[in-house]
């Protein structure tokens, strides 16, 4: 209800009713963790706020490690290089988020699974001539 509330709010164009309803959907489990923070941090670049949308990313990676969410820090980290690609165009800033998340955790399949993908995207194509 309350994310309902938050979309309508921000269609409507009342930013901070958005925002506000958008904290009643907090939740302490991982996955309303994250859920939340992509909401928080797509509201923020739909509205042009590129910083507010990293700093969401930021913050949170922060708190999940405070806390020790080990099984939510390379969800985090996948969704804000996607976030990072997105806003600002630019490969290797998406890239070096997903290096310092496999610094981070090295041992991590998901994050060397999305930067091996990543990076096969990043390879220009040769075109072999006969």
């Amino acid at each position: 209800m309350h994310l309902f509330n938050a979309r309508f709010k921000e269609r409507e164009g009342d930013i901070i009713g958005a925002r506000t309803a958008l904290l009643h959907c907090d939740g302490e489990s991982d996955s309303n963790f994250v859920e939340n923070v992509v909401r928080k941090a797509n509201m923020e670049k739909r509205l042009g706020n590129f910083v507010a949308a990293t700093n969401m990313y930021e913050e949170a990676l922060e708190m999940a490690e405070l806390k020790k969410m080990m099984n939510t820090l390379p969800i985090l980290y996948v969704h804000f290089s996607r976030l990072k690609y997105m806003i600002t165009d630019n490969a290797d800033a998406a890239r070096d988020i997903l290096i310092e998340g496999i610094k981070r955790l090295p041992n991590c399949w998901l994050l060397l699974e999305v930067f091996m993908f990543f990076e096969h995207l990043s390879i220009p194509s040769i075109a072999f001539q006969n």
